[in-house]
């Protein structure tokens, strides 16, 4: 009980432990019909680790999963780590061993109808041999999409991309799907043309990367510009080159569809 005020405090974990929670008599709605998995056995274990059992024919089905990985090739196998703590501290490590010269890109920033807000600067540093995670959508049909694997092989300065490349695609592609933006106005195709523009401008050096991706293909990589509707009168941009640095990603962010290659063993030893 709290001196001079009346409230007792409990330390309580989840929401639903509450009296409060039991007062509100929520109905309980149990989902039975699994969309995201078709394989009946991988569904039946998926159910038992939801519930905290682990059995023996569990274990050996998710160990039969496992092989040896192989480093030969550019693109290295990923580490998946529960923490981001963990997966900053070792990109910064791997970042450190590349001895090619690194390039930086400044993020830039645009504001519609919000006043007052200062343009956010965040630096993206990046070099030949980098393991990268793709942050965009660039073409879906190649398999370039948010989330795909790759590095970067080499430097290109703007205006000289191979046409082959089709370089321009992330900036088209962006600026179809938001069309229903209106012509001309924040968000719309010739905006964010404009924007992918006066980024490149800002940049203290005009060269953008050459990443090979792992399904095969090489691309140079474009900026790239997002768009938030905050509601209809506020809208927030962000122009950057759509890359993250990839030796090791969070558990979270990744499309393990996406990763051809995973190194699981170090989810289990934080």
């Amino acid at each position: 009980m709290t001196p001079g005020c009346g409230l007792e405090w409990r330390a309580v974990t989840f929401a639903f432990e509450t009296e409060t929670w039991a007062e509100c008599n929520f109905k309980v709605m149990e989902l039975t019909k699994v969309f995201r998995q078709r394989d009946p056995e991988f569904v039946t274990m998926l159910e038992k680790f939801r519930r905290g059992h682990c059995d023996e024919e569990s274990v050996a089905l998710l160990q039969g999963c496992g092989t040896a990985l192989s480093n030969a090739g550019s693109i290295k196998p990923t580490n998946l780590y529960p923490l981001r703590d963990a997966v900053a501290r070792e990109n910064a490590q791997e970042y450190k061993k590349l001895k090619d010269k690194a390039y930086t890109f400044e993020a830039d920033d645009a504001f519609r109808g919000l006043r007052g807000k200062d343009q956010m600067k965040t630096r993206l540093n990046l070099k030949k041999g980098a393991q990268v995670l793709l942050l965009a959508n660039l073409d879906v049909k190649l398999g370039l999409v948010n989330g795909s694997r790759g590095v970067i092989v080499d430097w290109v300065r703007k205006g000289e991309e191979p046409l082959e490349h089709e370089s321009l695609a992330g900036v088209r592609n962006a600026a179809e799907q938001s069309r229903n933006r209106g012509r001309g106005g924040f968000g719309s195709e010739e905006w964010r043309e404009t924007a992918a523009a006066d980024f490149m401008d800002k940049q203290l050096e005009a060269y953008l990367p050459v990443v090979f991706f792992a399904v095969g293909i090489t691309r140079v990589v474009q900026p790239h510009t997002w768009c938030i509707d905050i509601d209809r009168e506020n809208s927030v941009a962000r122009t950057q080159i759509p890359l993250a640095l990839a030796w090791s990603v969070i558990l979270t962010r990744a499309r393990l569809p996406l990763i051809a290659i995973a190194v699981l063993t170090s989810l289990f030893r934080m």
